[in-house]
């Protein structure tokens, strides 16, 4: 999987705001994700996860010097917050959770109103380890509840064909 081209284009408007030489950039990059260019078939999207956070940095590092100003619509440490620690929950893990918890009530009638306990529950059962607190679980914790709220909707969809 590659880069999306909306992906692309928010890693060059970030070289470019830094000011940064191509020849620059792709050393960065080459550092960074093992690729001389953002076109390179190869990169995945956690490359561009743990990219963002360090194009950010050069920008505010520019920004310190003198050298540019934040573009409008840019926000300073959008990209470290945006990127967790290593082995936390990522935005676009918590937002795949709540728009499988959407499905899974639309698909299930049966399902409780309280979607964090009953999720803490999902995930307790798919993880078989202790959970306890449903916004601070690890990624690995995630994923398996992804992976089991999928389930979830497939058998709801199968009882009612």
């Amino acid at each position: 999987m590659s880069w999306s081209n909306r992906e692309k284009a928010i890693v060059k408007r970030y070289q470019r705001a830094a000011g940064l030489p191509d020849q620059l950039y792709r050393t960065l990059l080459y550092e960074q994700c093992g690729a001389m260019s953002s076109t390179h078939p190869k990169l995945t999207q956690g490359q561009f996860d743990r990219f963002m956070p360090f194009m950010e940095l050069k920008l505010e590092e520019a920004v310190n010097a003198g050298r540019a100003t934040w573009p409008d619509g840019m926000r300073p440490d959008y990209w470290r917050k945006r990127s967790p620690q290593k082995g936390e929950v990522n935005s676009r893990q918590t937002r795949k959770i709540w728009e499988l918890w959407g499905q899974l009530k639309q698909v299930d009638q049966s399902v409780p109103g309280d979607a964090v306990t009953y999720m803490v529950g999902m995930a307790k059962h798919a993880c078989c380890c202790q959970i306890t607190d449903f916004f601070k679980m690890r990624a690995w914790q995630a994923n398996l509840l992804i992976e089991a709220l999928k389930g979830r909707i497939a058998e709801a969809l199968k009882r009612s064909a």
